[in-house]
């Protein structure tokens, strides 16, 4: 390695030292701090956790950003079609209905698995990203990157399987994964979320072909002298 970063240009360098480096999860803060991304289940939440509360965009039956399961939907779909922040694939959160990391696994209404669902898609943000800490940890409805988390339920466009009246869902205040008595009747919040990153960001196989194409142009120059 130092060698190469002997022979080669320092932007070289740089780059082979990058490469070097283990892979970690974080959450990384993306569109000036309006989105963030989670690294590790290549997913983008946005940072504001209750945007409902302040743009509806038009969509009635919203109080304080609650709102039943369809609601949410609509909610999504006009968020969608306004292409919030340049995208229009925002949706709820998924819930992974056979998870082994839950203390419990489909109990009677309202169908709870308890705690330490880590296999959600809000589970591993509150458990793997947060800690697994209780409400406490949200000073002023914050944590970290994100901002207006409400320590109440949050819906999942995960529909349960076992009761198609209801859909999943998760608390903040004590990490618990459940599931709605109703879609029509419970009113919970929304964490939009996204697949994939905003930001563009060059793949690990295109770093190689940079790299190997600065190498060979180092390698050229050094013959030529």
């Amino acid at each position: 390695m130092k060698t190469l970063c002997i022979e080669a240009r320092s932007i070289t360098c740089i780059l082979l030292l990058i490469i070097a480096l283990p892979a970690q999860s974080a959450l990384i803060s993306r569109l000036g701090g309006q989105a963030v991304y989670d690294d590790q289940l290549n997913i983008t939440w946005l940072a504001d956790a209750n945007l409902a509360a302040s743009n509806t965009f038009g969509i009635g039956g919203i109080s304080g950003g609650a709102m039943n399961w369809n609601t949410a939907n609509n909610w999504l779909t006009n968020m969608n079609a306004a292409s919030y922040l340049g995208f229009n694939d925002w949706r709820m959160p998924h819930t992974q209905e056979i998870d082994p990391s839950c203390s419990a696994q489909n109990n009677p209404p309202p169908y709870s698995n308890g705690f330490n669902c880590s296999g959600s898609e809000m589970g591993h943000l509150y458990y793997s990203d947060m800690g697994g800490n209780p409400s406490s940890i949200f000073i002023d409805q914050s944590w970290g990157p994100f901002s207006n988390i409400i320590n109440y339920f949050y819906w999942s466009g995960t529909t349960y399987s076992g009761h198609t009246p209801s859909a999943w869902s998760f608390n903040f205040n004590d990490g618990a994964q459940g599931s709605s008595n109703s879609k029509d009747s419970d009113t919970y919040f929304v964490w939009a979320v996204r697949s994939g990153d905003v930001a563009t960001v060059p793949e690990p196989s295109s770093v190689a072909l940079i790299l190997a194409g600065i190498l060979g142009l180092a390698g050229v120059k050094r013959k030529s002298r």
